[in-house]
């Protein structure tokens, strides 16, 4: 036997998920002991994989109420199909991948090897403090070339601290490449990086 609680732990959804899949007939009914609400364990988690197998394929609950009840739902044809829509994504995003790398070789620009999928927001999280520091310097009237080296050793440590190692060679590709547009007091800072 697996109690409520347990279930809902296992499968990371909530007590009344489990509840409302079980109103539906999703899973069969829970039998109360001491006040406990407990299914039988093998039962309950194999229809809780079916369940989340058919989410996966984006079926509705009520869909997959009718997949499960039907005597003529073959598991093995859903998985072929499932198995052919995950390699037509991985093609297309190989096409991407592909696109994507002849434009950085346009820009003669060394890959970054980033490990984080959450790397976007992980950014946008720190963008105040990067936002600041550029009005600051867009601010100054005269910009020496230690203002410059400041910014932009600035700007490679805020890259760093979410991820993102930035090497000296990015960063002439930002100051003199013709295809990276900036505003030209924002390229001649990274310019003045190079100056002694």
């Amino acid at each position: 036997m697996i109690s409520i609680t347990e279930l809902a732990e296992l499968y990371g959804v909530s007590i009344r998920t489990i509840r409302y899949y079980e109103e539906m007939g999703l899973i069969n009914k829970s039998v109360r002991i001491k006040g406990k609400r407990y299914f039988t364990k093998s039962l309950v988690l194999d229809r809780m994989n079916e369940i989340i197998f058919l989410k996966s394929l984006d079926f509705k609950l009520k869909d997959i109420l009718l997949t499960m009840e039907n005597p003529l739902y073959i598991k093995p044809l859903l998985l072929n199909i499932r198995l052919e829509i995950v390699r037509m994504k991985i093609a297309n995003l190989q096409k991407e991948a592909s696109k994507i790398e002849d434009i950085l070789r346009n820009y003669n620009w060394p890959e970054i090897v980033i490990n984080d999928k959450l790397i976007f927001k992980k950014m946008s999280s720190h963008y105040n403090s990067l936002a600041y520091q550029t009005k600051k310097v867009e601010e100054k009237k005269y910009l020496t070339i230690k203002d410059s080296k400041k910014f932009v050793n600035f700007y490679k440590e805020w890259h760093k601290k979410v991820g993102i190692d930035l090497s000296n060679e990015h960063i002439r590709i930002i100051a003199y490449h013709t295809n990276v547009i900036l505003k030209d007091n924002i390229k001649r800072i990274f310019q003045n990086y190079f100056r002694e």
